[in-house]
């Protein structure tokens, strides 16, 4: 019988943590995405475009080394509810300047910048 307890109240947790999981999920950010630096040097400026027309202030604190990647999420605002916004990634070393580009951030989560240029990835 005890044994019985036990298992109905695992079955119990596992469903719980379950339904919880697929709750978060689905509230996470639609805008929320990483930036891949796929290129030998650094990435030093990261700017998304405003409904306005304006450029975002810097989203790096500092350089993306070579071989790295950051998470960045969107501010839960209005100004923010765009997905498809144009971008800039600002570059030194052998890419120095500045790329414009247009993404999709809700269906595209992951932007890499490669020696060819931004290409992105759904993950």
């Amino acid at each position: 019988m005890l044994n019985h307890q036990v298992t109905k109240k695992a079955v119990g947790l596992i469903a719980v943590v379950f339904a919880a999981l697929i709750v978060f999920c689905s509230a996470a950010e639609a805008s929320d995405f990483t930036l891949y630096n796929d290129i030998r040097t650094p990435i030093v400026g990261f700017y998304t475009q405003r409904p306005d027309g304006s450029w975002s202030p810097n989203w790096l604190s500092g350089p993306l080394p070579m071989g790295r990647h950051i998470g960045l999420t969107f501010a839960n605002s209005a100004v923010n509810a765009a997905c498809v916004r144009s971008y800039r990634i600002v570059t030194t070393g052998d890419f120095a300047g500045s790329v414009d580009r247009v993404h999709d951030f809700c269906t595209y989560r992951g932007l890499h910048m490669t020696a060819a240029g931004p290409t992105h990835t759904e993950y």
